[in-house]
């Protein structure tokens, strides 16, 4: 993997960890009723608004996607920096394989020399898009960094929330 890479500023963390706690909050939802997003599991929950790092490794894009949904934010919000454009133009996970597909044949390099470099599998969402919403949120940070792209704007915007059994 790439020694660029590496976990966002302690700040950073704090900030997206009070984001979702403040949505939660206002949304009056308890981590209880959120935890049924990740696993049934109220600590899992509680975990993602204490612990530095679980947002980014914990969640799934679709898990962060259906809990912000509930909370009433986009995903984009938990982690917008002071002074970032947050109304900039989106990026689909269709755009986002298409810039990994346009990176590759640029580059010449495989999608095995790829996944080495940014340390997880990017082929399947290359045979299937959906797949993009199983990355977590330092694949898709570690992967963008490498095409040049902002991450924030490949964040997913709300979706339907569906809980897992």
């Amino acid at each position: 993997m790439n020694a660029n890479f590496s976990s966002p500023d302690e700040p950073e963390q704090i900030e997206a960890r009070a984001r979702l706690r403040r949505a939660r909050e206002s949304a009056n939802k308890s981590p209880e009723e959120l935890s049924a997003f990740v696993g049934n599991s109220t600590s899992t929950y509680y975990d993602l608004e204490n612990c530095n790092g679980e947002i980014y490794m914990t969640l799934s894009l679709g898990e962060l996607a259906a809990i912000c949904s509930v909370v009433g934010i986009r995903p984009r919000e938990l982690f917008t920096v002071i002074g970032h454009d947050n109304e900039q133009q989106s990026i689909s996970p269709k755009q986002l394989i298409s810039e990994v597909e346009k990176y590759l044949n640029k580059s010449g390099m495989t999608i095995v020399e790829l996944e080495e470099r940014v340390g997880f599998e990017v082929a399947p969402s290359l045979e299937d898009v959906s797949k993009v919403l199983d990355w977590n949120v330092d694949f898709l940070r570690w992967l963008c960094a490498e095409l040049g792209l902002d991450w924030h704007l490949a964040l997913p915007e709300k979706s339907k929330p569906s809980v897992t059994h």
